[in-house]
């Protein structure tokens, strides 16, 4: 898979994939082909960054960035479906530590919806999973998708969904 950064701004995002078994968004967990969380449901961030997949983690911005060459081959199973995940400000934190913070909340509520711009968000391609409930992904053709990283619970989303351009190029 080669990714291509195409534009990119000040925020330090997370990008990575995890996998859906339909197009609601649905994830199964134990495998037993069972939806288990639908994005509506409480459970539904914290349960697909823990099954993103493995070995693949993009960070967009900031002064730091990953490339493709960085990532050498990375394999997806064939006659799967996968859903982008975008975690806004949590470069520096990488997935896992994303979730080790949420988890060491005391507020009970994994990814909260933002209080400050600055604050580490997850936001999914399904709107229903947002915990501002506002839509952050948008797919613009041709394998290439465009994030808007400001939360629109605070009033200051532009939704001009250029806070982060990237393309996916897949290869058999």
């Amino acid at each position: 898979m080669l990714v291509q950064i195409l534009d990119l701004l000040t925020f330090d995002n997370l990008v990575g994939f995890y996998e859906i078994i339909d197009e609601n968004g649905g994830i199964d967990t134990d495998g037993d082909g069972i939806v288990d969380f639908t994005p509506e449901q409480d459970g539904y961030a914290q349960a697909a960054i823990e099954n993103r997949v493995d070995n693949w983690e993009l960070r967009a911005g900031g002064l730091e960035n990953t490339t493709a060459q960085q990532f050498g081959d990375v394999i997806l199973a064939g006659d799967r479906l996968y859903a982008p995940v975008i975690v806004a400000n949590a470069g520096n934190l990488g997935f896992d530590g994303f979730i080790d913070a949420e988890n060491a909340e005391t507020d009970g509520v994994f990814n909260d919806a933002a209080n400050f711009i600055e604050d580490i968000v997850a936001y999914f391609a399904f709107v229903g999973a947002n915990p501002d409930g506002a839509r952050h992904l948008q797919a613009n053709g041709n394998n290439t998708y465009g994030f808007e990283d400001l939360p629109s619970n605070l009033g200051v989303s532009d939704n001009d969904f250029n806070d982060a351009v990237f393309q996916f190029n897949f290869v058999a």
